[in-house]
């Protein structure tokens, strides 16, 4: 049996990506046992073939946080994998030294490009965001001639993250699910629509919720539902505010985690989703994974209009995109009206069975060598 240990600072063990994606896929090989290290889960979750850590529980400025890596190294320590993968930067420095004390493979899964996160979104302080970006700069670039190979959850990495001088796979985070095939109703006594994932300012939250307001005026039917959670107490304050006593909008979530099987109850069950990103340097040659959770399950979507997710979309006639900045309220409506949603396109294509061989091939390859 080899031994797999995958672990995020930033992320529960239950977490799309890491369990029911990684760690699902790599647990049906019968020669490795899996092991998941993270923040406590946000629901009860058990599986016969892979053993959960919840190793970290702390606010995202504490004392605890910065202790995370040595309780990491602890627990690795006893585990003894054969693989270790690193999702988060914090945690290499403790992988690089773990490495250079056992004979052990090292994996940095990147879902993010941390540097163009904190330089360009709203998460920290103005004056404090080149200092950290700085300091995740280097710890890349410094640890990455340790690191065995890199798994990439976006293509466009490829091009932005200089330190990649190893081995990248791209493994995007497609819908770890199968196609939903569902009617599309929108003449009965309510149209629900879903703002789903992170809350924050980049990611179009205040603009879904003013999008709401002015299309309920023209048509009462019209409902919001926000389900995610909001990090910022200031950014859950504002929606808070805007949201005020209407009770079309409904707030599931806000100041704590929510289970990615709720989130994918109400895709499920609503009638058009919302993304509605701000023009912003971290996303805009990132793939959105609600694009492949909504055309999964065959959720029509307002877009906002960025090139590379329009293109993506309309191949499945999956979207209506709109400049939330600058829209009239009777157009969007009347568009919404629509009956030839999903009538081309295979979206076998938006599975994770398509990344799953390429996971597989890669940790096969990397043990056996």
């Amino acid at each position: 049996m080899k031994r797999i240990v995958i672990a995020s600072i930033l992320k529960p063990v239950d977490d799309s990506r890491m369990y029911e994606k990684i760690s699902l896929s790599l647990s049906k090989a019968p020669q490795y046992e899996m092991h998941v290290i993270g923040l406590n889960a946000k629901s009860e979750t058990h599986h016969p073939r892979i053993k959960f850590h919840p190793i970290f529980n702390f606010t995202r400025l504490s004392l605890k946080r910065l202790l995370a890596p040595l309780n990491f190294f602890l627990k690795v320590r006893s585990l003894n994998p054969d693989l270790l993968i690193i999702c988060t930067h914090e945690l290499l420095f403790a992988g690089w030294i773990y490495k250079k004390l056992n004979k052990c493979k090292l994996v940095y899964d990147i879902q993010e490009n941390y540097v163009h996160n904190i330089l360009f979104t709203k998460v920290f302080p103005t004056w404090l965001r080149p200092l950290i970006a700085l300091k995740i700069n280097i710890y890349e670039h410094f640890f990455s001639p340790a690191i065995d190979f890199f798994f990439l959850a976006e293509k466009t990495y490829l091009k932005e993250l200089r330190f990649l001088n190893k081995e990248a796979q791209v493994i995007e985070n497609k819908y770890s699910g199968k196609l939903i095939k569902k009617d599309l109703q929108k003449d009965s006594g309510q149209i629900t629509l879903l703002f789903t994932g992170t809350l924050a300012d980049h990611y179009g939250i205040f603009e879904a919720i003013e999008l709401c307001h002015n299309l309920h005026q023209v048509n009462p039917k019209i409902h919001l539902k926000i389900i995610g959670y909001a990090s910022q107490v200031r950014v859950l304050h504002k929606i808070k505010e805007m949201i005020g006593n209407n009770s079309y909008i409904e707030l599931i979530g806000g100041n704590k985690p929510v289970s990615h099987s709720i989130i994918l109850d109400e895709i499920r069950k609503a009638d058009f989703g919302l993304i509605s990103y701000q023009k912003n340097e971290s996303t805009k040659n990132r793939m959105p994974t609600k694009i492949f959770e909504y055309i999964a399950n065959n959720l029509p979507f307002l877009l906002c209009p960025n090139p590379l997710w329009v293109k993506y979309s309309e191949q499945f006639n999956a979207c209506i995109p709109i400049d939330f900045q600058n829209y009239k309220t009777e157009d969007i409506l009347r568009q919404m009206g629509r009956n030839d949603f999903y009538t081309d396109g295979c979206r076998q294509e938006v599975l994770w069975e398509s990344e799953e061989p390429k996971l597989l091939e890669t940790v096969g390859n990397l043990l056996n060598n």
